[in-house]
């Protein structure tokens, strides 16, 4: 069955239907609870493979795999263990095959070469970004195809909730974004749970991350909120995210915004409420911190506006690479503990 041929990594819910298994990032009855009214894109957004990978451990020469992207077009980046492959553009509604080649040199090199990889260089990685994928067939020539093994993959696992920043948006595909990038950097499996437009900090959704198994917790919350949620409610949301989450006992990383364009107007009202929400960060963390939890400041996160893209809001595939290294510099020393 071609389901017990694959991982499904940070998918929340795999449906088979007649012509493969769709794969959402945020299960159908999760979103169900989201407030249209309020959140009006968040429903259809966690329904997006973008942030999943399809993981698959081959031996053999040529695998091919077949796709069908839904919703919009979008892109999809497959890796070798640690090592890029290709981009590949997804049109919504046409099904795309690819005929991944193991390369000759990785079985003639020496095995030094592999030092310091934290993904087995037989494990092959989809990554889709910006669709719904389904999945609807992977063949082989010759060998084994077959989940990976925990030993074939990084050991330790970031979860990460946030705004589109978190997701991916700006980044020329999700691998490329900030947080997938820490994990590069620190050798992680990242649990993308970014939610562009629509991290609202719902309660059903609180409950769903903490289905997740992982080590560490990255939070992201406020700018999607702050015109449009009071300040007292957004406190009632984060604490109850941050105390749920403190159940864990797991370090957690919690950032105020990230540098944007907001800072920059003269529009009293819009910058004394990011300052206001900004505050409410801060007292909840100070609330429920712990010996292994860490207060960022967002704004030396992203620290110059010339890595955000020309909406003032998103950063660009170059931005995304300055905040992964300014979050490592950060972090490092507990994720390393």
């Amino acid at each position: 069955m071609l389901k017990n041929k694959v991982m499904f990594f940070n998918a929340q819910e795999v449906v088979e239907t007649k012509i493969g298994y769709k794969i959402y990032r945020f299960d159908r009855e999760t979103l169900s609870h989201i407030n249209s009214n309020e959140n009006g894109s968040g429903n259809w957004i966690g329904r997006y493979s973008c942030g999943t990978e399809i993981r698959f451990y081959s031996d053999s020469n040529i695998v091919t795999v077949t796709l069908l992207p839904e919703i919009s077009d979008g892109n999809l980046c497959v890796y070798l263990g640690n090592y890029f492959v290709g981009r590949y553009e997804l049109k919504a509604g046409e099904y795309k095959t690819l005929f991944l080649k193991r390369p000759e040199m990785f079985d003639n090199i020496n095995a030094d070469f592999f030092d310091g990889n934290t993904f087995d260089n037989h494990v092959w990685r989809l990554c889709p970004h910006n669709c719904l994928i389904t999945l609807c067939d992977i063949d082989n020539t010759t060998g084994v195809i077959r989940p990976p093994k925990k030993s074939e993959m990084p050991s330790k696992t970031m979860l990460a909730y946030g705004s589109s920043i978190t997701h991916g948006s700006g980044a020329l595909s999700n691998p490329y974004c900030y947080i997938e990038n820490v994990g590069r950097l620190l050798g992680l499996n990242i649990l993308n749970k970014g939610m562009g437009g629509s991290c609202f900090c719902e309660k059903e959704v609180v409950d769903m991350l903490l289905k997740n198994d992982f080590d560490y917790a990255y939070l992201e919350c406020g700018v999607n909120m702050y015109m449009r949620v009071e300040p007292e409610e957004f406190r009632k949301r984060f604490t109850y995210l941050v105390a749920e989450i403190s159940k864990k006992t797991v370090p957690v990383f919690i950032t105020t915004a990230y540098r944007f364009s907001t800072y920059y107007f003269n529009d009293e009202n819009k910058l004394n409420r990011i300052n206001e929400y900004n505050q409410i960060i801060r007292e909840v963390f100070d609330k429920y911190k712990k010996d292994n939890w860490k207060l960022l400041d967002g704004m030396k996160i992203l620290n110059d506006t010339t890595y955000l893209t020309v909406d003032g809001i998103h950063p660009s595939t170059e931005g995304h690479f300055q905040m992964a290294y300014n979050i490592v510099r950060e972090i490092k020393d507990i994720i390393n503990k």
